[in-house]
């Protein structure tokens, strides 16, 4: 397992298809997965969905990844870069998912700032998106609360989402 990040309580790494099981709580839930353009109904989904991401880290170098609680080495939820296109466009944008029983503990606010934080430094993004549906306040509240910008609204694969945007700092 390949480690990508170590927040105060997080461990952020590559998925495995050992994690199949303890993702199909995440995945699996209807709830957790009401603004996710992907539909996930069987573990045969979830190890496509694996696959996937171990794709994306060999050709983008970043994708999905397993988010862990340090304190009891569970996966608690995914964050991650995923590439995209916006009028033609390539934009590199933030996504994450997490267990309800982790909802409103910061964890999301924590992991996602690490990959902001992760897409600067390390592999030298300059503008960071947060692709949002109107409904999902509090997943805009945690962009806006993390320097994301308001953009606009648009339509994406039949859905109304509002694409908030994140000029990413230089480093020194």
């Amino acid at each position: 397992m390949i480690q990508i990040i170590e927040t105060e309580r997080l461990i952020i790494r590559e998925f495995n298809m050992r994690d199949i099981d303890s993702l199909s709580i995440i995945l699996l839930d209807q709830e957790v997965m009401k603004y996710s353009f992907r539909h996930i109904n069987s573990l045969n989904d979830i190890e496509s969905y694996i696959e996937n991401c171990l794709n994306n880290y060999k050709k983008y170098g970043f994708g999905q990844w397993a988010v862990i609680n340090k304190k009891n080495s569970q996966l608690i939820g995914i964050c991650g870069l995923n590439s995209g296109f916006n009028d033609d466009n390539l934009l590199i944008h933030v996504n994450y998912r997490f267990a309800k029983t982790y909802w409103g503990l910061g964890f999301a606010s924590e992991a996602l700032a690490s990959i902001i934080n992760y897409a600067q430094v390390v592999k030298k993004i300059k503008i960071l998106y947060a692709l949002v549906e109107p409904d999902n306040i509090k997943s805009a509240s945690i962009a806006l609360n993390l320097g994301f910008q308001y953009q606009k609204e648009t339509i994406y694969r039949g859905r109304k989402l509002v694409y908030y945007k994140k000029a990413c700092k230089a480093n020194s």
